[in-house]
C-alpha cells in the first residue's frame, strides 16, 4: 500500500508539544501553589506515583509531606514490592526519605503503614534481645539500644546508612507512642520475617483490589472478544463506585488518569461531563487503568511502562466510543453515561483483533511465507505492518522510525483492514503453489507475478535470466514506461488467478506491481544488465 494513502493525524494541537510543560515542571508548579496540600491529597495513587517518579525519590519529600497517610500506604504498596516478595532495598531507601520528613508528619506517615511491615524491617535486620538477658559479647553487626532500654538490637546486615535509618526508625515509633514501640519490637521477637511478609502481602492485595488491581485472570478481560453489536449505547451497564472502596483514597480529574496526547474523541467527550458523573467515571477509569496494568503484567512503579499501557487503553477507549457513537460527540457522551468503560474498551480491542482474523490460518498454513508461522512472502514494509497487526495486542507500525504504537482510530483501523484485503489478494493472485521452486530469498507474492508476467509476454515459463529479461525490455518498454500489452497482460493473468473480474481493489494491486517493475527497470541498460542488482524478480540461480 503506498505511504501516501496511510492515515494522517490531524491533530493541529502537536505543533505546540515542544512548548507544553515537562512532568517534572508540572509537579513542581502544583507544589508551589496556594492550596498544593488540597491538590496533592486529590490526587488518586497512580498518578500520585507517577509524579514520585518524575521528582525521583530523593526530592518527593515535599510532595510526600503533603500527602495523607493512605496515599503514602497506596504509594508504599506500589513500589516496595517484586511480585509476593519484598525488595527490601527499596523499602529501605523509602522508609530512609520517610523518617527525613518532620516531626509530626513523619510519625503519621509511619503510623498509617502496615505494622508488619516495620516489623519485617525490624526483624530482618536485627536480633532482639531483652536488656535484661544476657546478651552476646561481640555483636554481628552494631548494638543498639532502645530508648526505654527494656530492647538491645543487634542490627546486622545492613549498610552504615541501612544502621542509621534502623536506629532511626526505632527512635520514630518511640517519639510516636512509647507503649505501640515496646509491644512491636516485643511481638517482633518471636515472629518470622517470611510470617510478618506474607501478612502484609494478604493487606496489601486487598487494597489493590479496592484500586481496582484486579486477579489476573480477572484483568484479562479487558482484552476478551466482544460482540460490539451487542453494546448499546442506552444499555445502561454503567460504572459503580467499588462498593468495598466508597471513600477512595484520590479523585483524580480524567483527562489527568490516562497520559499521551493527540486529539480523541475519548478526550472530547469526557471534557464535556460534569459534577457527579466525572467523579464516577474518575474513579471507573482509575479502576479500568489499574486492571489495564494488571493484564499486562506491568508493575505500576515501573512508570515507563505503565504509561505505555495507559496510552494503548486510551486508545482502545477511543476506538470503542468511535465505534458505539459513530464518531459522534453527543452520541459519545450518551454512551459515557450508559455504558461501563470495560465493555467500550473491549469493543475498541475486538475492532483491531478482528483485523488479522482472515490472515491467521493463512500464517498458521504456511501460506504468507517460506515456512508455517512467517510472513517472508509479503513484500517488507507491509510485512513488518501485518506482523504487528497479528500480535496478541495489535499495534500500528510508524514508517519512518519503525516503532510501533498503539491503532488510534477508525481511520486507523480502515487503512489498515484496507491492507489486509490487498494482502489476501496478493496471496491469490500468486499462490506459493504456482511460485517457481525453490523459493529463495527473492520470492514473495509482487517479485513472483512480476516474474510470470513477463514469461507470459514472451510466452515462456519459470525463473528468468539476464537475457529474457533484456527481450522483455527491448520489445515490452517504451519510454514512459511499458507497452499497452503489459498492462492487458497483467489484467488477464490477475482475472485468471482470481477466476473473476478484476474488481478496483485488485487491479490497485496490480497497478502497484507494474509501477515497481517500471521503476526498477526504467534507469536501467540492457546490454549491461546484472541480476545480482534487480530485487523486483526472480532469477535463475
Amino acid at each position: 500500500m503506498n505511504s501516501e494513502n496511510r492515515p494522517q493525524n490531524v491533530d493541529t494541537r502537536q505543533r505546540d508539544e515542544s512548548r507544553k510543560p515537562t512532568p517534572l515542571r508540572q509537579v513542581r508548579d502544583l507544589l508551589l501553589s496556594a492550596d498544593a496540600r488540597r491538590s496533592v491529597q486529590a490526587l488518586s495513587p497512580l498518578i500520585l506515583n507517577r509524579m514520585v517518579s518524575s521528582l525521583g525519590l530523593e526530592d518527593a519529600r515535599q510532595l510526600l509531606a503533603l500527602c495523607k497517610t493512605e496515599q503514602v500506604r497506596d504509594l508504599f504498596d506500589l513500589n516496595i514490592w517484586q511480585e509476593d516478595r519484598i525488595d527490601v532495598g527499596d523499602l529501605s531507601d523509602w522508609l530512609g526519605v520517610l523518617l527525613s520528613l518532620p516531626d509530626g508528619i513523619r510519625e503519621a506517615h509511619l503510623r498509617g503503614l502496615d505494622v508488619e511491615l516495620l516489623a519485617f524491617m525490624l526483624r530482618n535486620h536485627s536480633r532482639i534481645y531483652l536488656a535484661e538477658d544476657e546478651i552476646p559479647p561481640e555483636s554481628e553487626g552494631d548494638f543498639y539500644r532502645t530508648p526505654d532500654n527494656w530492647f538491645v538490637l543487634d542490627i546486622i546486615g545492613t549498610s552504615e546508612v541501612g544502621f542509621d535509618r534502623i536506629r532511626a526508625l526505632i527512635d520514630a515509633l518511640y517519639v510516636d507512642d512509647n507503649e505501640e514501640a515496646r509491644r512491636l519490637i516485643q511481638n517482633v521477637m518471636w515472629e518470622l520475617p517470611s510470617q510478618l511478609e506474607e501478612a502484609s502481602y494478604r493487606w496489601r492485595s486487598g487494597r489493590l483490589e479496592d484500586l481496582g488491581f484486579a486477579d489476573p485472570m480477572e484483568a484479562l478481560a479487558l482484552y476478551t472478544p466482544i460482540d460490539p453489536e451487542s453494546v448499546r449505547p442506552d444499555e445502561k451497564t454503567l460504572d459503580r463506585p467499588l462498593a468495598s472502596d466508597p471513600e477512595p483514597s484520590g479523585q483524580t480529574k480524567l483527562k489527568e488518569i490516562l497520559p499521551g496526547e493527540g486529539d480523541s474523541l475519548w478526550r472530547r467527550a469526557s471534557a464535556l461531563l460534569e459534577g457527579d458523573e466525572e467523579r464516577r467515571i474518575s474513579q471507573a477509569l482509575l479502576s479500568l487503568s489499574n486492571r489495564a496494568l494488571v493484564a499486562d503484567q506491568v508493575s505500576p512503579s515501573d512508570t515507563e511502562l505503565a504509561e505505555e499501557t495507559l496510552d494503548r487503553l486510551h486508545w482502545q477507549l477511543n476506538l470503542g466510543l468511535q465505534y458505539l457513537s459513530e464518531d459522534s460527540e453527543g452520541r459519545a457522551l450518551e454512551i459515557l453515561k450508559n455504558v461501563a468503560l470495560l465493555r467500550v474498551a473491549r469493543v475498541g480491542h475486538t475492532l483491531v483483533r478482528q483485523l488479522g482474523t482472515p490472515l491467521r490460518p493463512l500464517r498458521r498454513a504456511g501460506s504468507l511465507g517460506r515456512e508455517p508461522g512467517s510472513l517472508d512472502l509479503i513484500d517488507a514494509k507491509t510485512s513488518s505492518q501485518i506482523s504487528a497487526l497479528l500480535c496478541q495486542r495489535p499495534v500500528f507500525v510508524d514508517d519512518a522510525t519503525g516503532a510501533s504504537r498503539p491503532i488510534r482510530n477508525l481511520e486507523e483501523k480502515a487503512w489498515l483492514s484496507e491492507l489486509v484485503q490487498e494482502t489476501l489478494l496478493s496471496q491469490r493472485l500468486c499462490p506459493k503453489e504456482t511460485m517457481v521452486k525453490p523459493l529463495g530469498r527473492h520470492h514473495s507474492f509482487g517479485n513472483s507475478f512480476r516474474t510470470d508476467l513477463i514469461n507470459t509476454t514472451l510466452s515462456r515459463s519459470g525463473s528468468i535470466d539476464a537475457a529474457a529479461l533484456r527481450l522483455f525490455m527491448k520489445t515490452m518498454m517504451v519510454e514512459n514506461g511499458f507497452q499497452d500489452d503489459v498492462a492487458f497482460h497483467a489484467k488477464k493473468l490477475a482475472a485468471e488467478r482470481l477466476e473473476a473480474v478484476l474488481d478496483p481493489r485488485a487491479e490497485k494491486v496490480v497497478n502497484r506491481w507494474l509501477l515497481e517493475l517500471g521503476e526498477s527497470l526504467a534507469p536501467l541498460d540492457p546490454t549491461t544488465l546484472d541480476p545480482r542488482f534487480i530485487d523486483c524478480l526472480i532469477f535463475r540461480e
